[in-house]
């Protein structure tokens, strides 16, 4: 009988012939399968030699004729080969849309207007913070904006790492061992695009520092070429800074640092894309934006707003993104606030000037803004002395204030008078 061990094809043959103990302690890149010598299996000690570095002329480079199917999006924001980046704070949903872009690719549909072509590409989350529950009720909902054969190819393309048991949430590709794991699921489920959802699960360091965020990047290099694979599309979600002075750097100069320690992030991506909230009050409306793109042309930024029937996203064409900027960035005076051209709207239907009590309830169910938000809207239009405030005396009660449209102010008075 032959004693020769079965061929090594995968990450988990190297695991049963090697043991934890030599993946532990060497670099994935150094797995050999073992050497037989007298019917018995030994590791091969020495490295493989380097291939020789590649060099192309310019004859040869302007010969090259690259594949338009290589852009799983076609403007360039996810590629094969390549790795892209999503940021934005905790909890705005960059999950969740991530997982929409996943089902669109796969069908060849088009995402948020924008052309695909990944259809029939294998998807696999690499997640650790989304259970069962959050994902099963996603895709309950999600399910409801495709039809039955749709769904179907959807379930044989798309795949998630699941948290159900204690080691499910460490994927600390800064481990060999933890790096094995990923690297093995990654090739059982013959993945073409990897999500890394979160970047900060996927290391053991502190991330703020140039020096970690260096290694973990090179360890997520590293991951989406297991398997001798070179043309696998990468996407890692990361968290962004958050707050207002957060959002504002989402468009703007300040694009390409939008995310924590973005400077190591930012020079690594090939593609970047920031997600910013767009409204304090909820995070059903979005602002997509272009933190760069270093082989195509940057879009401008949109919104998109979730549809809680489907858990999906549609572009939102009333957007006043103009006005979101100057709110996000702090509002000077002669600058738009958001929710100003609906206060002048409902002072015009009252005749130009209405009680400010009554004002905020119209404008707040106008434009679903707080009460404060629009107090400070009120005050910066005073200020840029589009409105003016009168209070008119009443008897046995506190005056009334009014806001009312400055340039008819003074035909007021007089009927007040």
């Amino acid at each position: 009988m032959s004693t020769t061990p079965p061929p090594i094809k995968d990450a988990k043959d190297v695991l049963v012939h090697h043991g934890k103990d030599h993946l532990h302690r060497a670099p994935v890149q150094d797995w050999q399968p073992p050497a037989t010598i007298n019917g018995a299996a030994q590791q091969l000690t020495q490295k493989p030699a380097l291939k020789p570095l590649t060099v192309r002329s310019i004859v040869e480079i302007m010969a090259y004729q690259p594949d338009e199917n290589d852009l799983i999006l076609s403007d360039g924001y996810l590629c094969k080969g390549e790795r892209s980046t999503w940021l934005g704070q905790g909890g705005l949903g960059k999950s969740r849309l991530s997982i929409q872009l996943a089902c669109c690719c796969t069908l060849g549909r088009d995402f948020l207007g924008v052309e695909t072509r990944g259809k029939g590409q294998r998807w696999l989350f690499l997640q650790t913070e989304n259970g069962l529950r959050r994902l099963k009720c996603d895709l309950e909902h999600m399910r409801l904006g495709y039809s039955a054969a749709e769904w179907l190819h959807i379930e044989n393309h798309i795949f998630f790492h699941t948290l159900e048991c204690d080691e499910d949430g460490v994927i600390l590709l800064n481990e060999e061992e933890h790096f094995a794991r990923a690297a093995e699921l990654i090739i059982r489920v013959n993945a073409d695009v990897v999500v890394v959802d979160p970047l900060r699960d996927s290391h053991g360091g502190d991330l703020n520092g140039d020096q970690e965020m260096t290694s973990a990047t090179r360890n997520l290099t590293r991951l989406a070429k297991v398997g001798g694979r070179t043309d696998r599309a990468l996407l890692v979600l990361h968290h962004a800074l958050t707050g207002k002075a957060g959002a504002g750097k989402a468009t703007g100069l300040d694009r390409s640092s939008f995310g924590r320690n973005s400077k190591v992030l930012q020079g690594w991506t090939r593609a970047q894309v920031n997600i910013a909230p767009g409204s304090a009050e909820s995070s059903d409306v979005l602002v997509i934006a272009s933190g760069k793109n270093n082989n195509f042309k940057e879009f401008p930024p949109f919104a998109i707003e979730l549809d809680p029937r489907t858990m999906s996203y549609q572009v939102k064409s009333d957007f006043d993104m103009e006005a979101w900027q100057a709110e996000i960035t702090g509002t000077k005076k002669g600058m738009k606030k958001a929710g100003e051209d609906e206060i002048l709207a409902l002072l015009h239907a009252a005749g130009g000037r209405l009680e400010k009590k009554k004002l905020i309830e119209q404008a707040r169910v106008r434009t679903g803004r707080g009460e404060a938000h629009l107090r400070k809207v009120i005050t910066a239009m005073a200020e840029a002395e589009t409105v003016g405030e009168v209070a008119i005396p009443r008897p046995n009660k506190p005056a009334a204030v009014f806001v009312q449209i400055n340039n008819e102010s003074d035909d007021i008075e007089k009927d007040e008078e």
